[in-house]
């Protein structure tokens, strides 16, 4: 039988030999890597070129960098010294004044070396009054509050009130499709399914919280915690609107969650056609505002929970009614019940999420295939807020991020397994460097997306991936 050779997207995915032998694939693998580093060469010429002639006014505006009044005047070394994870490296001062009206949220599963740069990055280019971490294990907390000054951080299931993993868990069950779903908690992207959706009730109702002395500022940064600051990045403009990024991917089933939990709702500004705007917002370049960070008005997402309450009492308002109408439409929504059998049982009720919690994984599961990506919760917040409150925020034009420091997906992330002498995939600053290059506010490292390959659920790393 003949030897089999490893491909390189199966090396990419995982699938590979236990030590690098073939040769011919190592070296294809460099020269990808060599024709990456170039083509993102030739685009820092080209952006440079195109900077010094009419359109370098225009870009320097609309990307979202801190203006020089914010920046710290002592910053010269700030400016020179980057963030980095390397056991010699010394830690660089923030390179611009303290926001003390605003605080930064980061949700965690376990510590990595990825999120260990993002909270230092946020230390650094944004300086919240504080960087509150949220995360699965009380444990976790002692070396999360070491990355950077002004740490605070609590269990996922203390947060807030009411809103648990094991209370997300009885929720996905109570409302997933009997037929179609396993009674399992998939895992989705290194994290269970009722920890995703955990993840982003904690973001959306961290103003509810009664943990936090002084409480939650009313602007709060929703900070993704593998996405790692580059540079000082703008935060509200001058009119003190909510500066927020474009260039997310468009996710269909967030779209139709978002509209299911919106339709009826009879408050807000009312459309072109004398009808109340319950529709998901796009850009203006037709990305969506899923870009990794946010920032949060506690009031307007306090308000829009709210809305997705009465969403959960109108539908059991109506009943039987509603499920027949689901059923004549001929959609997935017919195969959930709006009202389980033991929903309403009193004895239940303690056990239970928040209205709105309830709601949104209700109808996220009107389509179970997709319940997985059912749900988003910087799409439905954007949305709500362009809807209602358009003049507190202000969209830029141009995209200034990217998930991941490479143009070719997760390549990035996983080639620093093989040039690292520990074998981790973690961010070193010459795998940044290209996203530097590119003029980019913040990069992804997504040590999740690339688990196959970076081990990163081996049991030998359950208390942290290098960190």
């Amino acid at each position: 039988m003949m030897k089999r050779t490893a491909s390189v997207g199966a090396i990419l995915h995982g699938h590979r030999p236990v030590k690098f032998r073939d040769r011919n694939v190592f070296a294809t693998l460099l020269f990808g890597i060599f024709c990456v580093v170039v083509f993102e060469m030739m685009f820092l010429v080209f952006f440079s070129s195109s900077g010094r002639t009419s359109g370098s006014s225009r870009s320097r505006r609309e990307l979202p960098f801190a203006s020089g009044e914010v920046v710290m005047s002592s910053s010269s070394s700030s400016k020179s010294c980057l963030p980095s994870i390397e056991p010699n490296a010394k830690p660089c001062p923030p390179a611009v004044a303290m926001m003390r009206e605003l605080d930064a949220l980061v949700v965690a599963a376990k510590p990595t070396c990825a999120n260990k740069l993002a909270l230092m990055s946020l230390r650094q280019y944004a300086n919240p009054r504080r960087i509150i971490v949220v995360t699965t294990e009380g444990r976790f907390c002692e070396k999360f509050k070491t990355a950077a000054d002004g740490i605070e951080c609590f269990h996922e299931d203390e947060f807030v009130d009411g809103v648990t993993k094991e209370r997300t868990a009885d929720a996905i069950e109570k409302f997933r499709t009997k037929t179609k779903e396993s009674k399992n908690d998939k895992n989705f992207m290194g994290r269970s399914l009722s920890g995703w959706y955990l993840q982003q009730f904690i973001k959306l109702s961290a103003h509810k919280t009664k943990r936090l002395n002084p409480p939650l500022s009313k602007h709060y940064l929703v900070w993704d915690s593998d996405m790692i600051l580059l540079r000082p990045m703008k935060l509200f403009d001058s009119a003190g609107r909510a500066v927020r990024a474009i260039g997310g991917n468009v996710v269909p089933s967030y779209k139709r969650t978002y509209e299911r939990l919106m339709s009826g709702s009879t408050t807000g500004r009312k459309n072109d056609d004398g009808e109340v705007d319950n529709a998901v917002h796009y850009a203006d370049d037709g990305t969506s505002f899923v870009a990794h960070q946010m920032l949060f008005d506690a009031d307007v997402a306090e308000e829009m929970l709210s809305a997705f309450a009465k969403s959960s009492s109108r539908r059991r308002s109506s009943g039987s009614n509603s499920s027949s109408s689901s059923s004549s439409s001929g959609s997935s929504s017919s195969e959930v019940e709006d009202v389980p059998e033991d929903f309403e049982r009193e004895d239940d009720h303690a056990r239970r999420l928040p209205p709105w919690g309830e709601a949104i994984i209700r109808e996220a599961y009107r389509e179970p295939e997709n319940a997985h990506i059912g749900f988003s919760e910087y799409e439905s917040y954007a949305s709500f807020v362009s809807a209602r409150h358009p003049e507190l925020v202000k969209s830029l034009t141009l995209k200034n991020w990217a998930r991941n420091p490479f143009f070719t997906g997760s390549i990035g992330v996983v080639v620093t397994k093989y040039v690292r002498d520990d074998g981790l995939c973690c961010p070193t600053s010459k795998v940044l460097t290209p996203a530097r290059w590119r003029n980019l506010a913040y990069v992804g490292f997504e040590i999740g997306h690339a688990e196959a390959t970076c081990d990163v659920r081996s049991p030998k790393y359950k208390d942290g991936y290098g960190w």
